[in-house]
């Protein structure tokens, strides 16, 4: 069983300069936001195992549970100079509840000593409820709710699916055939104004895996698979964040998912300390999810995901590991891709590229102690309506095992070095143009803490391995199409 809980205050200043037709400055504005956030959660993990005939014949039963509760507040001011206009306020309040429940069943029954059969089914049912309040007022002593925007949102998924993969082992060569089925419910409302938006489709994904050893150090793999990539909660949730009134950003409840074919080549060599892994791939992504933005008459910027007709990217990724000692591990990763979006608007038809890297290194240290220090860089990509700029961030993390093992303290320290930053520069927005930067107030630091009450006798990356090699969400960056696939 795992809990957990978050919190954290930040303010903003945001300066907005009113100009004349001639782009010179008439008057100003400063924007300044308190906000806070803060949450508790849990989650339970149960599991049981029957092994046969054999230490390969297995039935692996897996139930996961997981809550969370959070809550964040908002406090803004906004003061005009020169300028005939009142000043602004605004309160805002939102509430929010999770639950999860995934149950998980899989098998596995050797045929012959070559040939191997893997079926198993998996119901996931994810709910979430939103409640949001806002209250505004030229007078800060006489705040009234904004009964335009107040309302909650309530949004229900339930996944059930089945799968099955047989597998053959030709001497070097090996092919695994497989097949998963998936039917998705998907109900979202907003309860104040009764919209309802309900969702039913039924998914086939296959799976295609080859493979061929040269040696036990020396392999290549060819493979297919489809994929899907759902919405998450907050693409769909039409709430917006009123930190910056003039760009908005709210779900789209109506967005579909994302069903994406994946191809992909693969050499892997290993040594003593060394080890090397390339691929090259191919993906077409349907109903490809893109962020549109759009100019309102009142000039505000809002910011919304829409399905766009198809993308196609193409690229390659090169991982390398190196161990120098026992106690010592290295990995670094490095993904360049190129992609084009095809739409029926020919506004919004585009080539781009971009690239990736990242680096972690691993201690394990005396008395059951390990670090864990990574880098992230991802660089500058453009998209549809403007440009990403690149950013990165340093990452550390400190863990301690105790009660023999089965319990683990982790501390980890995000952006140490305060660089993450979201900065972007606008175009093809009506006839206008912006650019802007976000960048963390201060480090973040999380502790957790972790307990096992009982050592599972079953391997769950090699479950994992399984249930995803077809149909499981497969996340790709929206601004650029590109990207690994997050193994």
């Amino acid at each position: 069983m795992n809990s957990w809980n978050w919190g954290g205050k930040y303010n903003s200043k945001r300066r907005y300069n009113y100009l004349d037709a001639e782009n010179v400055n008439q008057s100003f504005s400063n924007r300044m936001s308190e906000n806070e956030n803060k949450g508790i959660g849990y989650g339970l993990t149960t599991g049981w195992q029957s092994q046969f005939n054999s230490e390969e014949h297995t039935l692996d039963v897996e139930i996961n549970l997981n809550k969370d509760i959070d809550e964040s507040y908002g406090v803004n001011e906004q003061t005009h100079f020169f300028v005939n206009r009142d000043n602004q306020y605004q309160n805002t309040n939102q509430d929010g509840l999770g639950n999860q429940l995934d149950v998980k069943i899989d098998y596995e029954f050797p045929i012959t000593d070559s040939l191997k059969l893997e079926a198993g089914v998996k119901g996931t049912v994810n709910s979430n409820n939103t409640d949001f309040f806002s209250e505004s007022s030229n007078v800060v002593t006489n705040l009234m709710p904004d009964t335009n925007l107040n309302n909650t949102f309530d949004y229900q998924q339930q996944v059930y699916a089945v799968y099955a993969i047989l597998g053959k082992q030709f001497k070097k060569f090996g092919v695994k055939v497989g097949s998963r089925v998936e039917q998705t419910l998907v109900n979202t409302e907003l309860i104040t104004t009764k919209e309802v938006n309900n969702q039913d489709y039924l998914s086939f994904f296959p799976s295609v895996h080859l493979s061929y050893k040269f040696t036990e150090e020396n392999e290549v793999l060819l493979s297919y698979s489809r994929r899907i990539n759902r919405p998450e909660n907050w693409d769909v949730n039409p709430f917006a964040s009123y930190n910056n009134p003039y760009s908005l950003y709210k779900g789209n409840p109506s967005l579909k998912p994302e069903y994406i074919d994946v191809y992909e080549l693969s050499y892997l060599r290993f040594w003593d300390k060394f080890n090397f892994n390339s691929s090259a791939y191919f993906r077409q992504v349907n109903d490809k999810h893109q962020s549109i933005t759009t100019l309102t008459d009142s000039n505000v910027y809002v910011t919304t995901q829409e399905n766009l007709s198809k993308s196609q990217i193409t690229g390659g990724e090169i991982t390398l590991g190196y161990n120098p000692k026992k106690w010592w591990k290295m990995n670094g990763t490095l993904n360049v891709w190129s992609s084009n979006l095809n739409n029926a608007s020919s506004d919004f038809n585009q080539n781009t590229y971009g690239w990736s890297t990242n680096f972690s290194t691993n201690f394990t240290m005396p008395k059951k102690w390990s670090a864990n220090a990574r880098l992230r860089y991802s660089g500058k990509q453009r998209t549809i309506q403007g440009i990403n700029k690149d950013n990165y961030n340093v990452s550390l993390s400190v863990s301690k095992q105790f009660m023999k093992e089965k319990a683990r303290l982790t501390l980890r320290f995000d952006d140490i070095f305060q660089t993450q930053r979201w900065a972007f520069e606008s175009n093809n927005v009506g006839n206008s143009s912006y650019s802007s930067e976000s960048r963390w107030s201060s480090t973040s630091v999380n502790l957790s803490f972790s307990y096992n009450f009982g050592k599972m006798n079953y391997d769950s990356q090699k479950r994992q391995s399984k249930n995803s090699s077809a149909g499981d969400d497969l996340k790709i960056d929206s601004g650029s199409g590109g990207g690994g696939e997050g193994k």
